[in-house]
């Protein structure tokens, strides 16, 4: 028999959720969905995409992101700082 793989393992603990859900055990409950939450982080990361907040961006916009975000900082006369 093969060993399951990590699709396998996010079936198994959805299946688990629901019942634990079903089941009113908190315990349960919180414990797969710290599990899926970083099983999906992990495919976000594995994607290459890069997390700003409570979103994912794909690397483009995110160096977009981050060049705006530097040149809004910047003063009118292009110094860091107002002035």
């Amino acid at each position: 028999m093969r060993a399951p793989s990590k699709i396998d393992q996010r079936d198994i603990i959805l299946a688990q959720m629901v019942e634990a859900f079903m089941a009113r055990d908190d315990a349960r409950y919180l414990e797969a969905i710290a599990w899926l939450r970083d099983y999906c982080d992990d495919v976000q990361t594995g994607r290459g995409r890069k997390r700003i907040g409570n979103h994912w961006y794909d690397p483009k916009i995110y160096n977009a992101w981050c060049r705006t975000l530097k040149n809004n900082l910047r003063g009118p006369n292009g110094r860091r700082g107002a002035q």
